[in-house]
C-alpha cells in the first residue's frame, strides 16, 4: 500500500511498511475538520492494513506555529483506542523533539520524537522482553 491524501495546503503519503505505517507530511492542517479527516485516514489505513505502529515524519511541515487546539486534538486522538500502539515522530529541530518528547512523558503517550528515521525506527520496531518467572 502506497497512498497519498491531502486537504487545504496539507498532503500525506502512507506506506505500509513490514510492521509499521510510514507517514510523510507536508503542508499545514489548518482547521479541526482537515485535522480530523486526516485523524480518520489513519484510522483507515490501521484497519485496512492491521499495523498499529507509525512512523510520522513532519520534517517537511511548514514552519511556524500549530493551533493550540490542532495540537490538543492531535494529543487527544494519539491516547484513543482509535489511534496507533506506537508512534515515532520525525521533526525538523531539536527543540520540536524535545518538546514532543516532554509532552509525551507528561501524558502518558507511547510517542517519542527523533530527528531521524533510522532511529525513529529502531526505537519504533524495538521490543521489550519481560523476564519470566
Amino acid at each position: 500500500m502506497h497512498e497519498r491524501f491531502s486537504w487545504g495546503r496539507a498532503c500525506v503519503e502512507i506506506e505500509a511498511r513490514p510492521g509499521y505505517l510510514h507517514v510523510v507530511e507536508s503542508g499545514r492542517l489548518e482547521s479541526l475538520d482537515e485535522l480530523r479527516a486526516y485523524l480518520r485516514t489513519l484510522e483507515d489505513c490501521i484497519a485496512r492494513t492491521g499495523l498499529r505502529r507509525a512512523i510520522i515524519d513532519a520534517r517537511g511541515e511548514e514552519p511556524g506555529a500549530s493551533r493550540p487546539d490542532l495540537v490538543r486534538e492531535m494529543w487527544r486522538w494519539l491516547g484513543s483506542p482509535a489511534a496507533f500502539q506506537k508512534v515515532a515522530y520525525v521533526l525538523p529541530d531539536p527543540l520540536a523533539v524535545a518538546r514532543v518528547n516532554m509532552t509525551a512523558l507528561a501524558k502518558r503517550r507511547p510517542v517519542r520524537a527523533f530527528d531521524n528515521v533510522p532511529e525513529a525506527a529502531a526505537w519504533l520496531l524495538r521490543t521489550t522482553l519481560l523476564p519470566t518467572a
